[in-house]
């Protein structure tokens, strides 16, 4: 199965979704108490305004919520909005992210990997430890799970390595795999993404979709040979770090 943008940006919504999501002078804005950034930006599907008005709408929205304002460009965006976007918004472009996908046809048995509640004690506090989240994302963690549960899992190589899958229909999404640094150049990398890719196909995925930075090579590499290849790219929008004179 190759899914499209259109399909993985739906299933991504649907297991990494945010708070409250509205509609705002024709862009799409997202809250989710400062838990990742996709869920705290504004994103358009197609042609959204790009005036003075509509980035103050835009950004009162954001800021009532407590997020700065970050504008998420995907291969949807109408490229002439993104690009006016940036100029108009005095904005620029941070942190391009690749979505990669590979067809699960196989699925291994990979008695190592424990799948277990991703609400569990030992689990959420190896989880924040090994991906760098702060203390007071506890109160937004269980309500992100709640809404992917009951098709999530938490991944678990105690002391060495954590992930968490969710599923949407035949799409699945590995987030947020992470290795302790003691713990690397082991395999253990390999063989999480083997237990996420078995624990999605019992649920009916077909297809695997991982999303990594540009910039992340060791992650590209790991990635690569597993199989996974690039589906699309998106980046992120943020307030320039000097406004050009105007006259």
């Amino acid at each position: 199965m190759t899914a499209s943008v259109d399909q993985i940006e739906l299933a991504a919504a649907a297991t990494w979704s945010p708070d409250i999501t509205e509609y705002v002078d024709g862009w799409k804005v997202s809250s989710n108490g400062g838990f990742s950034r996709r869920l705290n930006s504004a994103t358009a599907v197609g042609q959204a305004p790009t005036s003075l008005v509509a980035k103050q709408s835009v950004t009162c929205w954001l800021s009532e919520r407590g997020a700065p304002l970050v504008v998420r460009i995907t291969p949807l965006t109408d490229p002439t909005t993104a690009e006016s976007c940036e100029r108009n918004w005095y904005l620029e472009q941070r942190d391009e992210t690749i979505a990669m996908a590979r067809t699960i046809d196989e699925t291994p048995n990979v008695s190592k990997v424990a799948a277990v509640d991703p609400l569990d004690g030992g689990f959420v506090s190896e989880f924040f430890a090994l991906n760098g989240r702060r203390p007071d994302d506890n109160d937004t963690w269980p309500r992100l799970v709640a809404r992917a549960a009951p098709d999530a899992t938490g991944l678990w190589i105690e002391g060495a390595a954590v992930g968490f899958v969710a599923v949407s229909g035949p799409i699945a999404f590995t987030y947020s795999l992470a290795v302790g640094t003691a713990e690397r150049r082991k395999g253990l990398g390999s063989i999480v993404m083997a237990a996420a890719e078995s624990w999605a196909a019992e649920r009916g995925a077909r297809s695997m979709v991982l999303q990594v930075l540009g910039t992340n090579t060791a992650a590209l590499g790991l990635y690569q040979r597993l199989g996974y290849s690039e589906t699309y790219r998106y980046h992120y929008l943020h307030a320039a770090s000097h406004r050009p004179d105007r006259t």
